[in-house]
């Protein structure tokens, strides 16, 4: 295998404006993905009550909140 592209260690160093760039562009690549969703969420009557309930299990299985602020936070 010739490795003729790499010529010395800092051949392989990435600069902060390159490592920047990168990570813009995926934070930019799950935006245009969740985009679709995020409108879903925001119709009104997205949530049921029934699958209000069982996100409010889910939180409270999870650890996240107590039954009480998690009752608060969905009414």
């Amino acid at each position: 295998m010739d490795l003729l592209h790499i010529a010395k260690p800092g051949d392989l160093v990435t600069s902060y404006n390159e490592t920047r760039a990168g990570f813009i562009a995926i934070a930019l690549e799950k935006n245009r993905r969740a985009a679709p969703y995020i409108g879903l969420v925001r119709q009104p009557g997205w949530l049921s009550p029934k699958s209000c309930k069982m996100l409010r299990i889910l939180r409270f299985l999870s650890g996240c909140c107590s039954e009480t602020e998690v009752s608060e936070q969905l009414y």
